[in-house]
């Protein structure tokens, strides 16, 4: 995979996050990659979900790039994993101990997150 670009940009209407599936609003920083494999793939994501798996090294393992399922599985597993609770609670719905992924998500972000220059960035 190659990077064609690689940038922070302003949003001038409403996108969907790659990785966690939620909504980039009009006005919000974000992420914006090109990249080339065998098409050209554009890459939006929070800044805060990218600085997530640059922190965490998600990045890592993946030769051809984070995935969304990826993502969403590392985010849960470190949610059990600082929660200090088993990988299979709260995460069917219906459980009664079930929380929702963007709650998990939240509470991971919150949990590496530092202030610098007044904004919430990953530690």
């Amino acid at each position: 995979m190659t990077i064609i670009s690689d940038k922070i940009v302003k949003a001038k209407k409403q996108h969907k996050c790659y990785f966690c599936t939620g909504i980039i609003e009009a006005g919000e920083k974000y992420k914006h990659q090109v990249n080339k494999q065998d098409d050209l793939f554009v890459f939006k994501t929070h800044i805060n979900c990218n600085e997530l798996a640059e922190k965490l090294k998600w990045y890592e393992d993946c030769w051809e790039g984070l995935s969304d399922d990826s993502f969403q599985e590392s985010v849960r597993n470190e949610y059990h994993t600082v929660k200090g609770i088993p990988y299979n609670a709260s995460f069917r719905k219906g459980d009664k101990d079930y929380v929702p992924f963007k709650d998990q998500l939240q509470f991971i972000i919150n949990h590496h997150l530092i202030e610098k220059n007044n904004e919430k960035v990953v530690r």
